[in-house]
């Protein structure tokens, strides 16, 4: 498997709310009170790169997230975009790698990507 780096997450909502978390540190961490969205975040990063999680919170679910997730892969810079159930991952020079909605459709293509064997 090659070296995958998260280094930003962007998260938008139709409803104005927007959030950019930064992850390009060795370490972080993730703190808040009951129900301020701490799972969530970790959810997102699966489910920017088409994974299905369940369950989100209820306020999650119905803010309809659209997330940006910037990363490497063996230090190479990728960004994924998930709008609904549509998963869209970009090149290094912003150019479509793919897109896709199918589930193991998406699950094969980062599988490659990640040097994950089949």
């Amino acid at each position: 498997m090659k070296r995958i780096r998260f280094k930003e997450l962007a998260l938008m909502s139709y409803n104005g709310v927007a959030r950019r978390i930064n992850l390009n540190n060795d370490l972080v961490i993730l703190a808040g009170g009951n129900e301020s969205g701490k799972s969530s975040i970790l959810k997102t990063l699966y489910h920017t790169l088409g994974a299905t999680v369940h369950p989100f919170a209820q306020r999650w679910d119905e803010a309809n997230v659209i997330s940006l997730l910037k990363f490497t892969v063996d230090g190479v810079n990728f960004k994924a975009v998930r709008l609904a159930n549509d998963v869209y991952v970009f090149n290094p020079d912003g150019t479509l790698r793919f897109h896709e909605s199918d589930r193991q459709k998406i699950a094969v293509k980062v599988s490659e990507l990640f040097g994950i064997p089949p």
